[in-house]
């Protein structure tokens, strides 16, 4: 895989030279409303192309949507990207433009206190969590 930023728009490549992908297609959560764009993979190439105009964004957060010829799909960070963000559901890949910054709370250190365990339930339900005090 490959990634090519430019002012305006975005290239991306994922090579297949055993051709065991039936298509690829860039999952970016930029709005509800966009479906996945799909790769295409031109006549007589060994990888998948997309290219698409730069969304009015300094950062980028997507995954790579690969199925197989069984038709069976996974959702996947781009191998060729090492960028990456962590998040609740697992990692992304990450485009970083060059206007942007990365928020300066990322630097904060996490305030310090203690950890204690406390329970509550409510009806049936029985929930645990933890809570940090100062």
């Amino acid at each position: 895989m490959s990634v090519a930023l430019a002012t305006e728009e975005i290239a991306l490549r994922v090579d297949d030279p055993e051709r065991r992908l039936r298509a690829v297609h860039l999952v970016a959560e930029l709005s509800k409303r966009v479906p996945p764009r799909p790769f295409i993979r031109q006549a007589g190439s060994s990888s998948w192309e997309l290219h698409f105009a730069r969304p009015p964004v300094d950062r980028m957060e997507y995954l790579l949507e690969l199925e197989s010829r069984d038709g069976t799909a996974e959702l996947v960070p781009d191998p060729g990207n090492p960028l990456r963000a962590a998040g609740a559901f697992g990692e992304k890949s990450v485009l970083e433009f060059a206007e942007y910054e990365p928020p300066r709370w990322l630097e904060d250190k996490a305030p310090t206190g203690d950890v204690r365990r406390a329970s509550t339930s409510r009806s049936a339900t029985a929930t645990t969590f933890r809570t940090k005090t100062s």
